[in-house]
């Protein structure tokens, strides 16, 4: 077995155990890195090329609001997959072994290390920590109404290069085609008894279609329309949001919505979308799996793993109408123990490799 599949191996046992503490985001998390490991070429041999995203992977878990004893259990868990990728990866012969054994015994390999080198791993440490101390409290957000109608120039819907890649413009040219139409027989075989038995059927479909990771690290994410997404049967947040609304409308449940929901320190562009219906004066969002959850409950699940710092939602009507009605925005505190719990990371790792360096 070569060491992309021992590796691969790996990661999904631990993406399970992970999944099983009740963190399923985290273990997805773990997944796409998997994916991208087998997905793309990576030269094993080349210095970090695995241990710069595995890093990115444990600071977010550090950073993200889970609770201390869940977030330790996630921290250990994740160190040990580390750990047995790293056995995998001397074993095959891609990195050099921490010790050089002579005879039967092991002599650790040491490494010189300079005072500057030292100052300024702590002076790196404690600027990371003050830059990531401010905290975007969702729980507390201030809302913004908009109301703002979405017109795009007609001739921008004709070029698919201008809006395939902004989820606004994806919108407003989905909706303006002949999207119901093409969705029309599929979503009338979901109708159920009354509008959340027919969320539910229609979550119900979408839950078949497997999430497509490797899109999410491409430069230029596209989004696919309605009719595309059944016919490619996978897709990602976008693609399901833009299928559920055109699903629903066909159905006459109107007004439909779309939230944008941007967290914190995310690429330009990302985040996560999702449809939302208004039942009985509840508001429910379609996140591709069922059930229907309410909207806030939602929300606060969400800024329980990653911080929210901004909710945008769109409003979707049958006469396809459509408008940005409302923001939501967290509000931003500073975090003092952040730059604290940093310098305490950096001491740690001189710590453990004091037997590894020799000081000068």
């Amino acid at each position: 077995m070569e060491a992309k599949d021992k590796i691969s191996d790996i990661i999904e046992a631990y993406a399970l155990r992970i999944r099983a503490l009740g963190y399923p985001i985290v273990s997805k998390a773990l997944e796409v890195w998997k994916s991208r490991i087998m997905s793309e070429d990576v030269d094993f041999t080349e210095k970090d090329v695995l241990f710069d995203e595995y890093l990115h992977l444990l600071a977010d878990v550090e950073l993200s609001k889970i609770p201390r004893e869940d977030k330790n259990k996630l921290l250990q868990t994740l160190w040990k997959c580390g750990s047995e990728i790293e056995d995998v990866l001397v074993r095959e012969g891609f990195i050099k072994p921490p010790y050089l054994f002579i005879g039967k015994k092991p002599r650790r390999l040491r490494h010189i290390v300079s005072p500057w080198l030292l100052l300024g791993l702590f002076l790196s440490f404690l600027l990371i920590g003050m830059s990531f101390s401010v905290i975007s409290n969702f729980s507390n957000h201030e809302t913004i109404e908009v109301n703002e109608t979405i017109e795009v120039n007609p001739m921008i819907c004709e070029h698919e290069v201008y809006w395939r890649y902004n989820f606004q413009r994806a919108i407003y040219c989905v909706f303006q085609g002949n999207t119901l139409k093409e969705v029309s027989k599929i979503a009338q075989s979901l109708k159920g008894k009354n509008e959340l038995q027919t969320c539910h059927n229609i979550l119900s479909l979408t839950a078949q279609f497997p999430y497509d990771p490797t899109r999410e690290f491409r430069n230029d994410v596209f989004i696919q329309t309605p009719m595309e997404t059944l016919q490619m049967r996978s897709g990602i947040c976008s693609d399901f949001a833009l299928l559920t609304v055109a699903l629903l409308l066909d159905n006459n449940i109107s007004p439909v919505y779309l939230l944008h929901v941007e967290f914190k320190r995310d690429i330009p562009g990302g985040g996560h979308a999702v449809a939302a219906v208004n039942i009985n004066g509840t508001y429910y969002v379609l996140d591709q799996y069922p059930p229907p959850k309410p909207l806030y409950e939602f929300l606060s699940n969400f800024d329980g793993i990653k911080e929210i710092s901004k909710v945008t939602i769109y409003e979707v009507d049958k006469n396809r109408g459509i408008k940005k009605i409302r923001i939501l925005k967290a509000r931003e505190y500073r975090n003092n123990p952040v730059p604290y719990f940093m310098l305490l990371l950096a001491f740690g790792i001189v710590w453990k490799k004091r037997e590894d360096w020799i000081f000068i």
